[in-house]
């Protein structure tokens, strides 16, 4: 008898539980993922028609686990551009692929810095999720690592206002 009872408490547990689970995830909705989760290549599509506009020959270079560089010329001046709003973790990495081009700094929302900017790159994450929550269409500013040579001077060829849908 006491075995029974204890078998008819499991299962209404699980079934509530169960339930309760189901529950909450309908009333979330679901998952909101990164807009270039969504449309993988399209940072980098962006990246390529503003140097493309701008006389540069371009070529992408894909690195496994480490995302897409944009690589660019024009005449003398070489670029290296990658989408840096996970920089944090693999700063080194992106420094040690543009060394060749020459010193990095990081692009962001009309902005150079000489490190990456985690707290604007994690405020315009939490905007972004937010506005993607809440089904609202418009663009985000997106952080870039971003290396180039000498002869292109302290221009940035406007990759500084580079957007994405957010």
């Amino acid at each position: 008898m006491l075995s029974l009872v204890r078998d008819r408490f499991a299962v209404g547990l699980f079934i509530v539980l169960l339930a309760g689970s189901v529950g909450l995830k309908a009333l979330k909705g679901p998952q909101v993922r990164e807009s270039t989760q969504s449309a993988p290549g399209l940072l980098e599509s962006e990246i390529v028609r503003n140097l493309d506009s701008r006389g540069f020959t371009t070529r992408l270079e894909s690195t496994g686990l480490h995302g897409t560089i944009v690589f660019a010329a024009r005449g003398k001046c070489r670029l290296s551009v990658r989408d840096a709003r996970h920089v944090e973790w693999e700063k080194g990495i992106y420094e040690r692929d543009a060394m060749a081009i020459g010193p990095m700094r990081f692009l962001m929302a009309g902005k150079s810095y000489d490190s990456p900017p985690s707290l604007a790159i994690l405020v315009e994450r939490m905007k972004g999720r937010l506005t993607r929550g809440l089904q609202l269409a418009g663009n985000a500013p997106v952080a870039l690592a971003f290396a180039a040579s000498s002869a292109c001077g302290d221009s940035d060829f406007g990759l500084s206002k580079t957007q994405v849908p957010a």
